[in-house]
């Protein structure tokens, strides 16, 4: 005897479809990352590629590109 009468009337469980976008997180490159950015890119807190003495997006906005010394960080 079942303890749900109603169980026959459930659809059965089918498998998910492939996701048809972006590939799985495994077979996508890693981005790099800048090790250290400019000081105006910190401040408006936008992607730095870090590259001397300026950086793209310094370059593009025609800003001043400073780097600040570099300090021994720990990322967690």
């Amino acid at each position: 005897m079942n303890d749900c009468p109603n169980i026959d009337r459930l659809p059965a469980l089918l498998p998910a479809p492939p996701h048809l976008g972006k590939p799985p997180v495994s077979l996508r490159p890693k981005q790099s990352r800048t090790s250290v950015a400019c000081e105006e890119c910190r401040a408006r807190k936008t992607k730095c590629n870090g590259r001397h003495p300026r950086c793209d997006a310094c370059t593009s906005r025609d800003s001043v590109c400073q780097y600040g010394e570099t300090e021994n960080r720990q990322i967690k």
